[in-house]
């Protein structure tokens, strides 16, 4: 009986260290297992894209007429003298150069002339003009409180002229940009005594733009 039980108990502790041996293993497994490193792969490049675009500056000019009459007849056929003047004439400027623009005015014959070589000549600078008196110039205005009307011609619904001489004189200008707009309203002037030649008397003016201000 004594051997039967010991061989027994040397049975269940031999299956114990077994199981135990076991248990170790299989924790070590587990372990060597979960400290394996995870790789993950990690690839990446890149390039870079250079992008440009071009804004040019630009400037433009248009005026509402191309040619424009004094009324009335500086002398009528009764020999009666007047003030003749042009309808409002419209200058329109646009431009995106940074310092803005001015407009110039200048005329070619610095008079208005009749084929027969017979003048009515303009101011110096400015003058006041009345019938009967010889006198040809140019004034204007503007609605836009940015863009400045120069001395010479700042007499809008007056009877007063500013010099439309050879040499090109400033008008107006402006020193911000602005989109394509009106930006002045000028109107020609003449007078002359009675005593002047009859004929035709004409002029060219000049108005040019320029960006940037005078």
């Amino acid at each position: 009986m004594a051997k039967t039980i010991k061989r027994n108990i040397d049975l269940i502790i031999a299956v114990g260290i077994g199981l135990s041996l076991l248990i170790v293993a299989m924790i070590g497994i587990y372990q060597s297992v979960s400290i394996i490193p995870v790789s993950y792969v990690s690839a990446a490049t890149s390039t870079d894209i250079t992008v440009s675009a071009t804004v040019q500056e630009w400037l433009t000019l248009g005026v509402s007429t191309s040619s424009v009459g004094l009324t009335p007849d500086l002398v009528d056929a009764a020999g009666n003298t007047a003030i003749g003047t042009s309808t409002a004439i419209n200058i329109t400027v646009g431009t995106n150069n940074g310092s803005g623009w001015h407009l110039d005015l200048s005329s070619a014959n610095g008079a208005l002339k009749a084929p027969a070589s017979y003048y009515i000549y303009t101011c110096d600078t400015t003058s006041t003009i009345s019938a009967g008196t010889d006198m040809y110039g140019v004034n204007a205005t503007t609605s836009d409180p940015d863009v400045d009307i120069k001395d010479y011609y700042d007499y809008w619904g007056q009877n007063i002229v500013g010099t439309a001489s050879t040499t090109p004189q400033t008008l107006a200008d402006k020193n911000t940009p602005n989109t394509s707009t009106t930006v002045a309203t000028m109107e020609i002037k003449a007078a002359c005594d009675s005593a002047q030649p009859a004929g035709t008397y004409t002029d060219t003016l000049t108005i040019t733009a320029t960006g940037g201000v005078s």
